[in-house]
């Protein structure tokens, strides 16, 4: 089942079909909720200020690109 809406794009109406496949497949996949986890990352990252932030800005790379 999924939910369809007519969204307005340059003034033309489009339908627009939202489902829920992206929780199903994340929960199924990694046994845990993708709100909770996106609701984590967004304390963890605050406001976009680095200040604020909880997470580690460090980025290593492992191999070449």
């Amino acid at each position: 089942m999924s939910m369809i809406q007519k969204i307005e794009i340059d003034g033309k109406q489009a339908p627009f079909k939202a489902s829920a496949a992206i929780p199903r497949i994340y929960r199924i996949k990694f046994h845990r909720d993708i709100y909770k986890d996106l609701d984590a990352l967004g304390k963890a990252v605050g406001n976009g200020d680095a200040e604020n932030s909880h997470l580690d800005m460090k980025c290593s790379r492992t191999s070449p690109m």
